[in-house]
């Protein structure tokens, strides 16, 4: 019922979405990335373009053009999209370590302090290498140990 009410049943399932905290969002969301068949490219920020994420269940072409230019990258099959995980941090650079987790998460400050003092955590997932390795730097440079995987 678009007009009226929800059904309570709706009503329900978005208040306990809205009692979760960021941890507990970003476990939803990759349960219903994984169920739905939605890539981490399609699930960009606000205010960032979608540009060549498909859409799930459209055809093979319209997400990125001829059959034999899609093909290449499907056979090349090696490791494109890394997870960065932090291992561990110097505890005198504690605050350091959860500004950057913060910058490249986009999580608020008590979710960033949750995610360090939950170390080991994989901060960024699905990310690129070049990317990876830059979200690497940034937080080796402000006292964490951090591996791609």
């Amino acid at each position: 019922t678009l007009k009226g009410q929800p059904p309570q049943k709706v009503v329900d399932l978005s208040q306990q979405i809205l009692d979760l905290n960021m941890l507990e969002l970003k476990e939803l969301m990759d349960i219903l990335k994984d169920k739905l068949g939605i890539q981490d490219s399609a699930m960009m920020p606000m205010g960032m373009p979608m540009a060549a994420a498909p859409m799930p269940g459209a055809p093979a072409a319209a997400a990125g053009g001829a059959d034999s230019a899609g093909a290449a990258p499907e056979a090349k099959a090696e490791k494109t999209d890394f997870e960065v995980k932090l291992e561990s941090f110097n505890a005198p650079d504690k605050l350091k370590v959860i500004k950057e987790v913060r910058a490249i998460t986009g999580l608020g400050l008590k979710e960033s302090k949750e995610m360090v003092e939950g170390a080991p955590q994989v901060v960024k997932a699905g990310v690129p290498k070049d990317e990876a390795e830059k979200f690497k730097k940034q937080l080796e440079d402000a006292g964490g140990k951090v591996s791609l995987e």
